[in-house]
């Protein structure tokens, strides 16, 4: 016998292996219907969905757990310190009353930058800790849309990190006003200067 009849004969052979797999495969699903194959769709997905994304998510909050553990370690460890600290070093560390219309300036520029008129502030100062310390609260009265009045905020505290703020207040007449009437107040500590 050839070579060539011997694989015509076994392909015959496995033929049909392959043509009853499909066949039953065919059967199989139709046995399942439309809710048996969304529900193998569904545990498939599910399947892929686990190892594609859980297990890699699970991984990298491992590595932030570890993180944060280290780094509460060296805050516990940094903040022990600056308790031990004298808080002479603190008040050093603010600006000085020299400093405030400095501050006051950038304040404007803000402004200006976002496109918020400042009409009128109210400026109290009180003297604290023996008057080494000077408190200042800036109060202004605003009359401007959402997105100006955020920049003009953010934009104040990334420029002048030595101002906080104390309140923030929002009214709208109406809900279809898109100016809002806000009362912004501002606060900064300042060291008298010796």
């Amino acid at each position: 016998m050839s070579a060539v009849p011997r694989l015509l004969a076994a392909d015959r052979q496995t033929a049909p292996v392959a043509v009853d797999w499909a066949g039953y495969l065919v059967w199989r699903l139709r046995r399942f219907g439309v809710p048996g194959i969304v529900g193998v769709a569904a545990l498939v997905t599910c399947a892929v969905g686990y190892r594609g994304y859980y297990v890699p998510q699970r991984a990298a909050v491992a590595v932030l757990q570890h993180r944060v553990v280290t780094l509460e370690g060296l805050a516990r460890e940094h903040g022990e310190r600056a308790l031990a600290a004298s808080p002479e070093r603190a008040i050093e560390a603010l600006p000085t009353r020299a400093d405030v219309p400095a501050l006051l300036g950038t304040i404007l520029e803000q402004a200006h930058a976002a496109g918020v008129v400042l009409d009128r502030g109210n400026y109290d100062l009180a003297l604290v800790r023996g008057g080494r310390i000077a408190r200042y609260q800036l109060a202004f009265p605003l009359k401007a849309a959402y997105p100006q009045l955020r920049r003009f905020i953010d934009g104040t505290i990334d420029a002048a990190p030595a101002l906080a703020l104390d309140v923030l207040r929002f009214e709208r007449k109406t809900i279809a006003e898109t100016v809002l009437e806000a009362d912004v107040r501002f606060v900064v500590f300042a060291r008298n200067a010796p």
